[in-house]
């Protein structure tokens, strides 16, 4: 089939199963507690595709970068990591409360209670995967990986389908996994397949196709994490609705402790981010850091500190650089690249050793940083193994640039008491080196 009738029947079929699941939601009729941490996810996940870059190109905002749903080690992913924790607290309390002996089904109840255990298990490398992007190392293998576990993890649902007082929650269980493995993975194959045939348009049909779809790409990428997001949703309301809430006489089983586990957990994830993120490089700039003062842009961007680990490196070791940023003021920068050189003192001339990356912190663009927020950025330095023992000096530099780096434009920076070895580099730190 043509990657591109491909890409539009998988879209056809996503909205389907999207409009499906929020049909049975609907008739669920969760209770108030439920229906209104649903109604919260599901507007985040809304909002969140309305802020995905091209969707609504006049709008930009200080949030932008760590909205975007496509990056890792952002607010946006801390989100996506989220969901799938609150879903396998879900799945674990349904486990550990009802397990299989609270309704009838053609499964055992020891079954049962396993299964919920390991589809919470599942979810929580998910979670993991949502916010480290663990399957970008071997993607293709991930994808196989994660069908076949989906597929496997649908199966006993579909036997509990049988069961007719748990079926609307079931099939509700089972349009949320369809809905991540269609979005996450058979669209984002899709995307990738379609981006190959873009590759080689010719003739009428295929260059109006490829047309059409870099017009609506960034439509097709906000369809795909969305729809992460909206499946993730409804796997938590199937599986709050599947807990028993009462018994049959009507004593209430789940208490407001409990209640509050699922969006406690969700909570204290994005809370866990936060600290990590913005609260505790600002701790370790005040507490561990070196002080240092250089700025570039006048003064809109500033480092402030630097820390290394190791008093006395040896040769051969990687020796990790802290550095710790902060913009003063919102940065409209072009990609900024940052090159990290160790050389020998006292001439200088020598570099021993190196790093050049193009990121900033974890960040490419200006935009990331927030004002006034400390940025932390770790640059990993590796020894030659034959490096003489002896006093060696860090340097830094920013710089602009595009593949293929032919044509680079150093940031000229400003520091009034570290050395300068020219315009746009600084010597800030040194170094000991000994066997």
């Amino acid at each position: 089939m043509n990657a591109f009738l491909h890409l539009h029947v998988l879209l056809a079929g996503l909205l389907a199963t999207l409009v499906a699941g929020l049909a049975l939601l609907w008739h669920a009729r969760p209770e108030r507690g439920i229906r209104r941490l649903l109604l919260a996810l599901l507007a985040a996940a809304a909002l969140l595709g309305l802020l995905q870059p091209g969707i609504l190109p006049q709008f930009s905002h200080i949030l932008s970068w760590h909205l975007y749903l496509g990056g890792e080690f952002r607010l946006a992913s801390a989100l996506s990591a989220a969901l799938p924790v609150m879903a396998a607290l879900a799945s674990l309390t349904l486990a550990l409360r009802a397990g299989g002996a609270a309704f009838t089904s053609p499964m055992a109840a020891g079954a049962q209670r396993l299964y919920w255990l390991a589809l919470g298990a599942g979810l929580l490398v998910l979670a993991a995967d949502e916010f480290f992007l663990l399957h970008e190392a071997d993607e293709d293998s991930w994808k196989t990986v994660y069908l076949l576990a989906g597929g496997l993890l649908a199966l006993p649902p579909v036997l509990m389908l049988r069961v007719a007082s748990l079926r609307r929650q079931v099939a509700l269980l089972l349009v949320g996994l369809a809905l991540l493995g269609g979005g996450g993975i058979l669209l984002d194959a899709t995307l990738e397949g379609v981006v190959e045939d873009g590759l080689r348009c010719e003739g009428t049909v295929l260059q109006d196709n490829c047309e059409a779809f870099d017009f609506y790409l960034p439509f097709w990428r906000m369809l795909e994490e969305v729809s992460e997001l909206v499946g993730f949703t409804l796997v938590i309301a199937a599986l709050l609705l599947l807990t028993p809430r009462r018994e049959p006489g009507g004593r209430r089983l789940v208490n407001k402790l409990e209640n509050a586990v699922v969006p406690l957990g969700g909570a204290l994830v994005l809370l866990a981010f936060a600290v990590w993120m913005w609260l505790l490089p600002a701790l370790e700039l005040g507490l561990q850091a070196e002080g240092v003062l250089v700025e570039w842009r006048d003064g809109d961007l500033a480092l402030l500190g630097q820390r290394i680990d190791e008093g006395t490196a040896r040769p051969g070791e990687r020796v990790d650089v802290h550095l710790y940023w902060q913009a003063r003021r919102p940065l409209e920068l072009p990609q900024l690249r940052l090159s990290m050189h160790l050389l020998a003192w006292p001439d200088l001339e020598v570099s021993v050793a190196q790093h050049d990356d193009v990121r900033i912190g974890q960040f490419a663009h200006g935009e990331a940083f927030i004002p006034g927020l400390i940025v932390r950025k770790t640059v990993p330095l590796h020894l030659p193994e034959d490096l003489p023992d002896g006093s060696y000096a860090l340097t830094l530099r920013l710089w602009t640039g595009e593949p293929p780096w032919r044509e680079l434009q150093g940031q000229a920076l400003r520091a009034d008491n570290l050395q300068l070895l020219a315009e746009d580099t600084v010597l800030f730190a040194g170094l000991q080196v000994a066997a």
